[in-house]
């Protein structure tokens, strides 16, 4: 990638962590509830080094990581995200990750994550296969991007002809931060290519019935306010795990760097 598009992507992304700019839409400051961080992240207990890939400004369950192995390490395509990062105990620094090769040695880490960060890469096999080569054989990699396949965003395509691009600058909805689209078939297919095997799919719990409503689009609002008040069994959430495919709004995969 050029010099002057590489800049156009991290000043996209300066913009997208500047949390101090008004009417703009920024990742929350929440820690994941801490049992959900151990059955996503609890697997990494006591591992030496792990690679955060897309770090952001390291104010998620990057400070719960943190607790619990020896040294995170961080990269991410915002400079400004990155220092952040870098004073929230991640070892961050800024990368062109989709196209710049990642500054560390073969079989490096001891684990890697890569949380909602494919699908804002031009080229998200390229950052898949750095993943596997900086990563030990026999270390773990748990990954997770949206499902295009979920039945909400199925009904927006179908009724509204619209991908939810997850744009963060309501003044500009063309300007969206996801420019790939993944179902769980095409996750896997893309970690195999880059060499993991698949270990296992974890449920996301983040499905809702009610997600139905998104394609009226006066009613997401009380999507989003139903998923919140009702029970995930009332609200049908066990379906990802019966048919993720189609009711997994989001796909979090563990894949494995095989031992040769």
């Amino acid at each position: 990638m050029k010099e002057s598009e590489s800049e156009a992507v991290s000043g996209y992304y300066d913009a997208y962590w500047d949390r101090t700019k008004e009417g703009t839409w920024t990742p929350e400051i929440k820690p994941w509830p801490q049992k959900e961080f151990e059955r996503k992240m609890g697997r990494f207990r006591g591992v030496k080094r792990v690679l955060d890939v897309g770090c952001g400004d390291g104010t998620t369950y990057q400070k719960q990581l943190v607790a619990i192995v020896e040294e995170v390490y961080g990269l991410d395509a915002s400079p400004r995200a990155a220092e952040i990062a870098s004073r929230n105990n991640v070892k961050a620094s800024a990368l062109k990750i989709d196209s710049e090769k990642f500054p560390a040695a073969d079989n490096f880490f001891d684990g890697a994550t890569c949380i909602e960060v494919f699908e804002h890469l031009f080229d998200p096999l390229f950052t898949a296969r750095e993943i596997f080569r900086v990563l030990k054989p026999g270390s773990r990699l748990v990954a997770s991007v949206p499902n295009f396949g979920y039945f909400g965003d199925r009904l927006e395509a179908l009724f509204r002809a619209r991908l939810r691009v997850s744009y963060y600058d309501p003044a500009n909805p063309f300007a969206g931060a996801h420019i790939r689209f993944f179902s769980l078939r095409e996750f896997k297919k893309m970690l195999r290519m880059a060499g993991f095997e698949i270990e296992e799919f974890i449920p996301h719990s983040s499905c809702s019935i009610f997600d139905g409503f998104w394609f009226i689009g006066k009613l997401v609002a009380l999507s989003c306010r139903l998923k919140e008040k009702i029970p995930y069994v009332l609200r049908l959430g066990f379906l990802e795990k019966i048919w993720p495919n189609v009711f997994a709004q989001h796909i979090m995969l563990v894949a494995r760097k095989p031992v040769k």
